[in-house]
């Protein structure tokens, strides 16, 4: 049995699909100072160490029985999406318009430039064949 388990001072905050995923979660209730453990270095049983790193068994994230509720609260705002425009530095809805249109006018001329690359490719290819191979396709 291990030994984290033996007192049964150690519950499980989360599951996790892979070990990416567990040590990220692992990582960010760290930051906070709370002592953490992942369930993963099994490394006597191949089939389950590969299971694993696929993503078919769960990795178990443990925490402290009494730190949980903290760790919970933690791993709870890991989960939440990260706004990507800070309401705070928008002083109006005409400036996030504005910013809106800016982008959406960069990613059309990105679009517009990869439409005239990808059909300019071919009809270049094909003007090298015939003038300098001779090709008559």
């Amino acid at each position: 049995m291990d030994p984290l388990m033996e007192g049964g001072g150690w519950v499980v905050l989360t599951e996790q699909p892979n070990p990416m995923m567990a040590h990220w979660v692992a990582g960010g209730v760290e930051a906070e100072g709370i002592p953490v453990h992942v369930e993963e270095n099994n490394l006597q049983d191949e089939f389950a160490v590969a299971q694993r790193a696929m993503g078919g068994l769960p990795i178990r994230v443990l925490v402290p029985k009494e730190r949980y509720d903290e760790a919970n609260t933690v791993f709870l705002n890991l989960s939440q999406p990260i706004p990507l425009v800070d309401d705070d530095d928008i002083e109006d809805e005409e400036e996030l318009d504005d910013m809106l249109e800016e982008h959406e006018s960069k990613v059309r001329s990105v679009g517009l430039i990869l439409i005239l690359v990808l059909l300019g490719v071919p009809f270049v290819i094909w003007q090298i064949m015939t003038r300098v191979f001779g090709y008559e396709g």
